[in-house]
Formats: C-alpha cells, structure tokens, sequence
C-alpha cells in the first residue's frame, strides 16, 4: 500500500501493490527523487518523469504522481525526478546553466537506474 490511506480510499486498485521508494541522487544526494517500482521484475524501459516548469515532481494537478503509479502498475519502472533547484532538489554549486544542469541530473538518474538493473532502456517525459 502506498502512503497512510487504507485501499479504496481516494486511490486506484493498482496503487495496493506499487511500492514506492525515495531517491537520493548525485555525489551529495542533491536530488530528489521518488522511484514507483513495478510488482514484478521488468525488462521494459524505465520512465523519468520531469519537472513541468517549476513545479516539482507531483506535477500539474498530481498528474505525474498517478502517471508514474499507472505505468509502474503495467510494469514499466519510473521516476519522478525534482531537477536541481527545484522542489525538494537542491542546486548545484557553480555557474553551470539551467540546460546543463538538467542534462546533468537525467544523466545522474539514468545511471543511478542502470546500476540498479534497470536494463532495458530509459524514456524521459517532461
């Protein structure tokens, strides 16, 4: 079960079984990241969800909450993933660019997911 809520209160039939996880990401856990893992092991790509805009990694109306629970339910692995400096994701010390930076941290994130096994490819949304 996911968060405090009992099943059938406010939340899908698939969230019963979703186990989702915190992610610390980068050499000094700057980023933030809430990993949604699928019920069983899973070969498919694994999907980075992106900030929209500024906000953080719920996304527009939670949209990318209940997207990444619903994908994680058909089996895809995924990640809503605060960028630096935004949400719960600290920024980075120096002068890199809003555009580098964020490379940077989708770069983090992948590698992070391949060295957990996620083999099976990556799709970025956002």
């Amino acid at each position: 079960m996911i968060g405090d809520r009992p099943p059938g209160k406010g939340m899908s039939d698939t969230d019963d079984y979703i186990q989702e996880r915190v992610l610390a990401l980068g050499e000094d856990g700057h980023l933030v990241a809430i990993a949604a893992d699928p019920p069983a092991a899973s070969q498919r790509p694994a999907v980075i969800v992106l900030n929209a805009g500024v906000l953080h990694r719920v996304g527009p109306h939670r949209l990318h909450v209940h997207l990444a629970r619903r994908l994680a339910a058909a089996g895809f692995p995924s990640v809503r993933l605060d960028l630096s400096g935004i949400g719960d994701s600290r920024p980075i010390a120096g002068e890199q660019t809003f555009r580098a930076s964020a490379v940077a941290d989708v770069r983090t994130t992948m590698d992070h997911l391949a060295a957990e096994g996620h083999a099976g490819g990556f799709v970025l949304f956002g």
